[in-house]
C-alpha cells in the first residue's frame, strides 16, 4: 500500500512538472528570445483551462478537441494583448500584460452565468483518449509527457530556423532587421502567440488533471512563479533552463511540504523565494553584460 502511495506521490509530482514545463518554455521563450516581459500568462493559463472545462461540461468535448480549443483561446486572447501593447517597451509591457491578468481574473469571478464565479467549475470529466481513461496519476502522466514533448519539438524548430534568428534580432538589433524588410512587432506578436498556446494546452491539461478550477488559481502568484522559473533559462538554451528551473521549484516546494510548514507560512515562503530569484537573476545577468 505505501508502495503504491509513492508511485502516486511521484507521479503527480511529475505530472504537475510537466504540465508547468509547458507553460515555462513558452514564456521563457518569449522573454530571452523575443524581450516580451509578461506578467500575465496565469491568464493564458486560466483561459485555456476553463475553456477545456466550459467545452467539456456543457458540450460534452473530448480531451484532444477540447485542448486544441483551449490552446487556440489563449492564442487568440494573446493576439489582442499583443496587439494594443507590443509597442510598449520592458516596465509598460509588463504592466499592460498584469493589467490583462486581472481583468481576466475578475471576469472569471464575475462572469457567473458562464464561469459560476467565486465557486469555480466542478465535475470536469477525466481525459479520455482512444478509449483510454486517465485517472490516476500513474495514467495521466504519459499524456502530460507527451504534450512536453510537443512544447519542446515547437520551440526548437523555431528557434533554429532563419525566422527563430530573425526573432533574436528583433529584440537585439530591430532597426538592423528593418532594413530587411522584417517587422519587428509582427515577429513578437507571432512568439507571443505561440507562447500563449502553450500556456493554454497547459491550462487545458490542469482542468483535466484536477477536475476543478477556479479563478484564484489563475492569479498574480502563479504569474510570478512561471516567470521566476522562466528567467533562469537563457534565449540560446530555453529548455535546458526551464528544466533547472522547474527542478528548482518542485525541489523547495517539496522540501517546505516535508518540513510540515503551515500552508499559509509554505505559500508565503514561495513567493518571496520567487522574487529573490528573479531579483537575483536579473541582477547577475546585468553584471555579466557590463561585463
Amino acid at each position: 500500500m505505501e508502495a503504491v502511495l509513492n508511485v502516486d506521490y511521484f507521479a503527480h509530482i511529475l505530472v504537475f512538472f510537466f504540465i508547468y514545463s509547458l507553460v515555462v518554455f513558452g514564456l521563457s521563450y518569449s522573454t530571452h528570445a523575443a524581450g516580451i516581459l509578461s506578467l500575465g500568462h496565469g491568464a493564458f493559463y486560466g483561459i485555456g483551462a476553463y475553456t477545456a472545462a466550459l467545452l467539456t461540461i456543457h458540450f460534452n468535448v473530448g480531451f484532444f478537441t477540447a485542448t486544441v480549443l483551449a490552446g487556440l483561446a489563449a492564442l487568440l486572447a494573446s493576439s489582442f494583448i499583443g496587439f494594443c501593447s507590443l509597442r510598449l517597451k520592458e516596465d509598460y509591457l509588463a504592466i499592460a500584460t498584469l493589467a490583462f491578468l486581472e481583468v481576466t481574473r475578475q471576469l472569471l469571478y464575475n462572469w457567473s452565468s458562464v464561469t459560476n464565479g467565486a465557486y469555480g467549475l466542478a465535475g470536469i470529466p477525466p481525459a479520455q483518449l482512444f478509449g483510454f481513461e486517465a485517472r490516476q496519476p500513474v495514467s495521466f502522466l504519459p499524456i502530460s509527457i507527451i504534450l512536453s514533448l510537443f512544447g519542446i519539438v515547437i520551440i526548437t524548430r523555431i528557434s533554429r530556423t532563419p525566422l527563430g534568428f530573425s526573432i533574436l534580432a528583433s529584440t537585439d538589433d530591430p532597426i538592423a532587421l528593418q532594413t530587411f524588410g522584417k517587422r519587428p512587432t509582427v515577429l513578437k506578436l507571432g512568439v507571443l502567440s505561440i507562447s500563449a498556446f502553450l500556456a493554454g494546452v497547459a491550462g487545458s491539461q490542469y482542468a483535466f488533471y484536477v477536475n476543478y478550477v477556479h479563478p484564484n488559481d489563475f492569479g498574480l502568484s502563479t504569474s510570478i512563479m512561471f516567470l521566476a522559473i522562466a528567467m533562469i533559462a537563457t534565449a540560446r538554451r530555453p529548455i535546458a533552463g526551464c528544466f533547472v528551473g522547474l527542478l528548482l521549484f518542485f525541489v523547495t516546494s517539496e522540501l517546505l511540504r516535508l518540513l510540515n510548514f503551515p500552508a499559509e507560512v509554505k505559500g508565503n515562503l514561495i513567493q518571496i523565494l520567487t522574487a529573490l530569484t528573479i531579483f537575483l537573476v536579473v541582477l547577475f545577468r546585468e553584471r555579466h553584460a557590463k561585463k
